[in-house]
């Protein structure tokens, strides 16, 4: 057996922690990230059948969540609830499948805080959501794009560090 074929069917090394809520192609893009791989290659090596994580989040088969339970050493219930699969079918139209159009600002600064950036949650992409399921905060709309909610996320660590700016607080001019 030559090593290529040893380092292929061995599990991770490291595994990251899965956020509450969150979607399963963010977890696994999180890993993407943390390896320094392209989603093809990764998805390649964790022979799931398809190059697009995103299509993971809404039909996975079974043989894809042996796969994913095999190379992450986790329970295929958690790999299930990190999708929408379970969803009755009444409920499909409400879930964007593509980018979210809501998150809640809350989790978002939390995530930054825990150096998990990238995390996407279920709830986000679902549009019957008005409150976060994890903390309950009100979901906002996304006028305001995640970079900006990361700049100000980021602004306020760092007043937090230094205290104000020459003794006087100041505030954004684009109101986040």
């Amino acid at each position: 057996m030559t090593t290529s074929l040893i380092v292929e069917e061995r599990p991770l090394p490291v595994i990251l922690q899965p956020a509450r809520d969150e979607l399963l192609s963010s977890w696994l893009r999180r890993h993407v990230a943390f390896y320094g791989v392209t989603e093809p290659i990764f998805t390649s090596w964790l022979r799931l059948g398809t190059k697009n994580l995103r299509s993971l989040d809404g039909q996975l088969g079974l043989d894809q969540v042996a796969r994913i339970v095999e190379k992450f050493r986790c329970d295929p219930n958690a790999v299930l609830e990190m999708t929408h699969a379970p969803l009755p079918a009444e409920f499909a139209p409400l879930v964007r499948s593509s980018k979210p159009r809501q998150f809640c600002r809350s989790c978002w600064d939390r995530h930054l805080a825990a150096d998990a950036q990238g995390v996407v949650m279920k709830s986000w992409r679902e549009g019957w959501r008005v409150t976060c399921p994890v903390c309950g905060s009100p979901l906002c709309r996304k006028a305001i794009s995640l970079a900006a909610a990361t700049i100000r996320s980021a602004t306020r660590a760092l007043f937090q560090r230094t205290g104000t700016l020459r003794g006087k607080e100041r505030t954004s001019s684009i109101g986040i």
